[in-house]
């Protein structure tokens, strides 16, 4: 009301100097079931890069915080591991989560981790098609030709052989988080990534189509 005199001035409010937000962690999400076909060596050895890379530049890099999702038997192993290694900068965390909530986290984060590896080599990791299937840029483990053969290196998804590589991607990738070029440029590509939907009805509706329109004529 105008006789109320408990609000601040207006010319205290003008001359208060703002307090400096902290910069957010960057996110980053590797979906796993945890099984025999996941290698998170390298991961271990990609943070423990980052992480010594954060300490000498600061301003130029984000913390990142990894979450790691799903539950099987090889979760456990990790987490001891992961809880063993000296991080500063980094925070490594698994994370399970209902089937509705999952797209949400893959459209929250900011970059996809897969390191499915297979024994056989042929098949590819269904994983990098949910996040790219969200928009997602993604690193992910060139185990096998087959991956080369799929996922194109820049095209939305960057390929590492070796952790120590994963850590230069890393770097590279959230240099001037969350403004930096390199991720944006990558996200952009991702984002123009074509959706099942998308490759549904260019192949499958009209073959569909021809399927049921000429069902009743073999009758």
């Amino acid at each position: 009301s105008a006789g109320d005199q408990t609000a601040t001035p207006f010319t205290e409010i003008h001359h208060r100097r703002p307090r400096p937000r902290p910069a957010r962690p960057a996110l980053a999400v590797c979906p796993s079931s945890w099984g025999a076909d996941e290698d998170f060596d390298p991961l271990l050895e990609a943070v423990r890069h980052y992480d010594r890379r954060r300490a000498q530049q600061p301003h130029r890099l984000p913390p990142l915080v990894v979450v790691a999702t799903g539950r099987g038997p090889q979760r456990d192993a990790f987490l001891a591991r992961s809880n063993a290694l000296p991080l500063r900068h980094v925070a490594l965390r698994t994370l399970w989560l209902e089937p509705e909530d999952y797209p949400l986290l893959l459209g929250a984060a900011d970059l996809g981790l897969c390191f499915h590896r297979s024994s056989s080599g042929l098949d590819l990791p269904m994983k990098v098609a949910d996040m790219r299937g969200a928009g997602l840029p993604v690193c992910a483990l060139a185990y096998a030709p087959v991956v080369e053969e799929r996922l194109r290196h820049g095209d939305g998804v960057l390929l590492f052989r070796s952790g120590e590589e994963l850590g230069r991607q890393l770097v590279d990738l959230l240099a001037g988080f969350p403004g930096g070029e390199a991720l944006a440029g990558l996200r952009q590509a991702a984002a123009a990534t074509e959706r099942w939907h998308d490759g549904w009805r260019r192949e499958a509706r009209p073959l569909f189509g021809e399927l049921l329109g000429a069902g009743p004529s073999r009758r």
